[in-house]
């Protein structure tokens, strides 16, 4: 992949300051209920990311619709590279997924890497029983991609994955992966991240929930993951009251 520094640090600092806003809401706000704080985060981080990009015109910008899910994709006009933003909890869960569930946007995008294959392995999500209607899905996402970009196909995707801890930015990395979902290339943006000085008390529990799908599915497995989180940030409070 051959992304100049200059494109890996505005890349780190759009995702950075999304995260700055989300914080700044849930800390300016005391409300009771607020159940669109669930998904605060990952609209903050595609806006200020895909703001970022609408600026050069040198990208075009444009979003996928899945349902509900709204997915900011940007086009590098030159290389004809297509690339999307998306949380690691999102990027694992469509890793962990079993064959029978439905297929993402991620599944249809990847296609666009159709020439790359390392082991020969067919690593696809598509259920044998349904494997029709659900390329057929594929299809029409390829389709309306293109329509969005007046009849040009992107030459490959790549997905910009970002790991954080509440609204702290831990790791960035650009990953490609072949259209069975084999990692072909991958390389860790983490350095361009710069310091963050604003007060870390906030720490989001849905961070864990809010931005990605069909993760957790049991009501233990719910209970754990929240005990975890709660541990971590009373021990991240007891650190910064210490500091």
């Amino acid at each position: 992949m051959k992304f100049d520094n200059n494109f890996k640090q505005k890349v780190a600092y759009a995702i950075q300051d999304g995260l700055s806003m989300s914080r700044r809401v849930v800390r300016d706000e005391d409300d009771e209920y607020s159940n669109y704080k669930n998904f605060l985060k990952p609209d903050k981080v595609y806006n200020s990311f895909s703001g970022l990009f609408k600026a050069d015109p040198s990208y075009q910008v444009f979003p996928l619709f899945r349902g509900s899910y709204k997915l900011p994709l940007i086009l590098e006009e030159e290389r004809g590279i297509l690339f999307s933003v998306l949380s690691k909890s999102k990027y694992d869960s469509l890793f962990s997924r079993k064959s029978e569930e439905k297929i993402h946007l991620i599944d249809a995008l990847t296609k666009y890497n159709n020439g790359y294959l390392q082991k020969n392995k067919q690593l696809s999500f598509l259920e044998e029983s349904n494997v029709d209607a659900q390329k057929g899905e594929c299809d029409k996402i390829i389709k309306e991609v293109k329509e969005k970009l007046d009849g040009k196909e992107p030459e490959e995707y790549i997905m910009l994955v970002y790991d954080t801890h509440g609204y702290e930015l831990l790791e960035i990395r650009a990953i490609l992966v072949s259209e069975y979902l084999e990692i072909i290339d991958e390389e860790n943006w983490s350095d361009f991240i710069r310091e963050d000085y604003e007060p870390q008390e906030i720490i989001d529990e849905e961070n864990n929930f809010g931005d990605k799908e069909l993760i957790i599915s049991s009501k233990s497995d719910q209970a754990a993951l929240k005990k975890e989180v709660s541990i971590k940030n009373k021990e991240h409070i007891e650190k910064t009251k210490n500091d």
